[in-house]
This record gives structure tokens, C-alpha cells and sequence, in this order.
């Protein structure tokens, strides 16, 4: 296996890493690749952490990156807000996370937050979301597996799936 220092890596690189580390310093990370297994954060960095190889901030109210590509069902932990943009982007060929449970606290799902996620098929505790982004679950078999028409997520309008019919009326719910 490849450990290496967020400072060493090129993210560019098609080079497999199992496990990146952000040491103390680092306070912003642009991009951490397709090919990284695990993160570890420096216990003193002041703006990352990490809980079972995943990127978090300092405080775990936002999940940064999910790296788990063995992972078949996951637990979003308690006090999570939000998932960042891109958060579980690129979990296909191979990659196995079928089921996803998010925690009552969570309120945000950062564009292509599970772009393809070809094998996720069950999304569950969505009630509370109150904002969703761009193309967040658009290719995963949770969306595909959703009826044609107006779809919510949580109290949030995804949007119109499906083909809409000339001359259609729609009406939003409250909320």
C-alpha cells in the first residue's frame, strides 16, 4: 500500500493512495482525486477531521468526502448538516454502496453529492432536508426506482421526472 502527505499529492494522479494524510497545516483542500482508499487527519488540525477514512470538518457537521469503496450500507453519524458537493461523486465501477442513512440533524445535499452512485438504491430519513443541489441523486437506482411526476426530497422539489406532457399544470406543495 501508498500512504502520502496531502502536501505530495497531485490530484490529477491515477496513481492508487491508500491512505492520504492531512497532516497539522492544511486548511484547504481543492481536490483529493478518484483514487484515494482513506484519509487520516492530524488530530491538531484545526479545520479537518476524519471518522472511519472520511473527510470531515473539525466539528463532523459536514461531511466532506466518503472514501469507504468496499462499503455496501452507511450510516451518515449523528450531528452531520450537510454533504458537500461531489461528497460520494464517482462511487461506480465497482464500488458497492447500496444504502445510505442519514441522521435527523442533516439539512443540505451539495450538488452531484452521490453522482454516479449507479447502485444506490435506497436513500433512507430524507424529512428534514431542506435544501438539495444540482444533479445531487439524479444517477443513482433510488432516483430511477422513483414514479414519473413531481419529486420531493424530503420537503424539497427535486424536480420533474420523466417526460413532461404538453399543456401540463403543476402545482408545488407548501412547505
Amino acid at each position: 500500500g501508498k500512504t502520502v502527505s496531502a502536501r505530495d499529492i497531485d490530484p490529477f494522479c491515477s496513481t492508487a493512495i491508500d491512505n492520504l494524510v492531512i497532516p497539522y497545516g492544511v486548511k484547504t483542500i481543492k481536490s483529493l482525486g478518484d483514487y484515494v482508499e482513506s484519509v487520516t487527519v492530524d488530530e491538531n488540525n484545526q479545520y479537518f477531521s476524519s471518522q472511519d477514512g472520511s473527510l470531515f470538518n473539525k466539528d463532523k457537521t459536514e461531511l466532506i468526502k466518503f472514501f469507504d469503496h468496499e462499503c455496501e450500507k452507511y450510516v451518515v453519524p449523528d450531528g452531520v448538516t450537510s454533504i458537500a458537493d461531489g461528497a460520494f461523486k464517482n462511487m461506480y465501477s465497482g464500488y458497492n454502496l447500496q444504502e445510505i442513512t442519514f441522521p435527523d440533524s442533516l439539512k443540505s445535499i451539495g450538488d452531484y453529492a452521490f453522482y454516479c452512485c449507479d447502485v444506490l438504491s435506497k436513500i433512507e430519513n430524507l424529512d428534514n432536508v431542506e435544501y438539495i443541489g444540482e444533479d445531487a441523486v439524479t444517477s443513482t437506482q433510488w432516483y430511477e426506482n422513483q414514479p414519473d411526476g413531481m419529486l420531493y426530497v424530503g420537503k424539497t422539489l427535486l424536480g420533474y421526472k420523466g417526460e413532461m406532457p404538453k399543456n401540463t399544470s403543476v402545482s408545488v406543495n407548501e412547505g
